[in-house]
């Protein structure tokens, strides 16, 4: 394709950087528009930022690996995270109050989330 082409397709964007943080993201992240959150996994943090009020929280989830938004019913709002044994639904996120991060220690996914039922998936 001619450079004038590609040129003509793409146009100049202003990009802001809104939170620097020394994070590798390559996985998982999520994009909350309902509650305008930012959410990312960083080994087994799950991170939010809103970006609104610069406000940060981590949730300490120790099996998460992998993380997608959804509500799969009115029960168990949140997100479907996978962990090594199975596919589970954690629940919504400590909303940010913070521009620190802030963890907080969740207890085990065996003891804590629901299991995915087959209805579900």
């Amino acid at each position: 394709m001619h450079t004038t082409m590609v040129s003509q397709m793409f146009s100049v964007v202003d990009v802001k950087v809104v939170l620097t943080t020394q994070n590798d993201l390559d996985k998982s992240i999520v994009w909350d528009f309902k509650t305008q959150l930012l959410h990312w996994i960083v080994t087994a943090l799950v991170c939010k930022f809103d970006l609104v009020t610069g406000n940060r929280f981590i949730d300490v989830y120790p099996e998460v690996g992998s993380l997608s938004y959804t509500t799969p019913k009115a029960s168990a709002p949140g997100f479907v995270a996978i962990t090594s044994s199975s596919l589970v639904v954690v629940p919504s996120a400590t909303v940010p109050t913070s521009t620190v991060p802030i963890p907080n220690i969740r207890r085990s996914l065996k003891t804590t989330y629901e299991r995915l039922d087959k209805d579900f998936v």
